[in-house]
């Protein structure tokens, strides 16, 4: 009667079944994760902030989705964002900013998402300029 060979190798049958478990894990970590609610927040904030947008809606806004921002009146012309895509926003001295950094449930291994507002505001409360984007947090 012949044994099978898991029966007549059990410790090589044991580091098969750890090995294939940790490369199974390993897959999983590799997938993104998160980014269905990111994309559908991301929608949310465009909708919320169109030109012209009132400051108090869009505060309004802001605090129902649980988003902390910080509030300031520029007192001199200054950028405020400059990446190396070109992506560049700025504010002009009495203008209103708005900005937050949003962490997100939105991650691939080893790297994570935050998302990035800028709102700038004019003498009049209305929305002129954003950004709206990612930011992406790897150790």
């Amino acid at each position: 009667m012949n044994k099978s060979w898991f029966r007549c190798h059990p410790w090589r049958t044991g580091i098969v079944v750890i090995g294939c478990g940790a490369v199974a894990f390993f897959v999983y970590l590799c997938l993104p994760h998160g980014y269905r609610k990111l994309e559908q927040l991301e929608s949310r904030l465009g909708q919320l902030t169109p030109q012209g947008a009132r400051i108090a809606d869009v505060r309004r806004g802001l605090s129902r989705d649980g988003i902390q921002c910080w509030e300031q009146v520029q007192e001199s012309a200054a950028p405020l964002l400059s990446d190396g895509s070109g992506v560049k926003i700025s504010a002009n001295p009495g203008e209103y900013v708005i900005s937050s950094r949003v962490p997100t449930e939105a991650w691939q291994f080893p790297c994570s998402e935050q998302l990035n507002i800028i709102l700038v505001f004019d003498g009049q409360q209305r929305l002129i300029r954003r950004y709206i984007g990612r930011f992406h947090m790897c150790p």
